[in-house]
């Protein structure tokens, strides 16, 4: 399972939907896809190239995905709106458009290479925690285990933050 699936199942679980802490696990597997998208919005070198565009349009799609359902726009009076999963994802999908405008502005152009490192480090590190977590939440009430998912993950962003760190150090990303 990926943290974003991780993050649905685990809406599921009394304890982390009504517990204490009320969906504190969801937001943070979801927040893996916020700090993503923000790191793709990070890439481009230059505003309006080839790679611009593209990284633009990955986070569109990045934000998309965190959009709660349809139903949630069309009518208000259904419930959908009282939902705290829905709005959690309203929430988080405002954020990493944010997100995503503030790294394809260029603002962040000088600070690309000390942010996108740390920013491949913390995802990293938030995606083993938070995915152990739910891993545990999850096997007390249906056997569960983590997959190559999280694994694949991990790696994945590790060799990007590498590569950056490659690329930024000839001519930039």
């Amino acid at each position: 399972m990926s943290a974003f699936d991780l993050a649905e199942w685990t809406t599921l679980v009394p304890e982390v939907r009504y517990g204490g802490n009320a969906m504190a696990l969801p937001q943070q597997l979801r927040l893996l896809l916020v700090l993503m998208i923000f790191a793709v919005s990070l890439l481009p070198n230059r505003r309006f190239s080839w790679s611009w565009f593209t990284c633009a349009g990955i986070a569109l799609a990045g934000v998309i995905a965190l959009l709660p359902p349809f139903e949630y726009f069309i009518d208000p009076s259904t419930g959908f709106r009282e939902d705290v999963n829905y709005n959690q994802l309203m929430t988080l999908a405002l954020i990493a458009l944010a997100c995503a405008t503030l790294g394809l502005s260029g603002l962040l152009s000088k600070l690309r290479r000390i942010v996108f490192p740390l920013l491949s480090a913390l995802t990293v590190i938030l995606a083993l925690i938070t995915s152990a977590e739910a891993l545990v939440y999850l096997n007390r009430y249906a056997p569960a285990q983590m997959g190559i998912g999280v694994t694949v993950f991990c790696l994945a962003i590790s060799l990007v933050g590498l590569a950056f760190l490659g690329s930024e150090s000839k001519e930039g990303a």
